[in-house]
């Protein structure tokens, strides 16, 4: 996958384009009827994010996820401290994608948690379902 490559989304109502080296960022959510877009487009260039980069430095447009925070957070328990908005916008997303659905999914870097996510569209809807699930040391997955 390069950093370029943009997974289209399109039935006759709706048009959705998903960037998965960017945090999985959904970049357009558009009428094809109409062809009015409702997200914000980007402010900024993408542009890879530094593990300590704040918010404030990416994009500033579509949708990001937010993984285990959308606050910083101090270290706890041991655990490293969580970066502003969490992990998952700033990284690569792996692409697990079927005939029907844009599924994509990360591994989060503060914490053992890997979030999958799938988009499909009905209608004029857009469908987002989540999966978390734990990976633990051996890279086993628990849900």
């Amino acid at each position: 996958m390069n950093n370029t490559q943009t997974l289209l989304l399109e039935n006759d109502l709706l048009q959705v384009r998903i960037l998965p080296a960017f945090g999985g960022k959904i970049t357009s959510l558009r009428s094809l009827r109409t062809g009015e877009e409702f997200l914000l487009s980007p402010l900024r260039d993408y542009r890879r994010a530094s593990a300590s980069a704040d918010f404030s430095e990416s994009d500033g447009g579509g949708v990001d996820e937010c993984l285990p925070s959308v606050a910083e957070c101090d270290s706890i328990a041991g655990e490293p401290p969580v970066p502003d908005h969490g992990d998952l916008w700033r990284i690569m997303w792996d692409i697990d994608s079927d005939d029907t659905a844009v599924v994509l999914h990360a591994d989060a870097v503060t914490r053992p948690l890997r979030l999958t996510r799938r988009a499909t569209l009905e209608g004029s809807s857009l469908i987002l379902e989540y999966d978390l699930g734990r990976v633990h040391t051996n890279g086993e997955l628990r849900r």
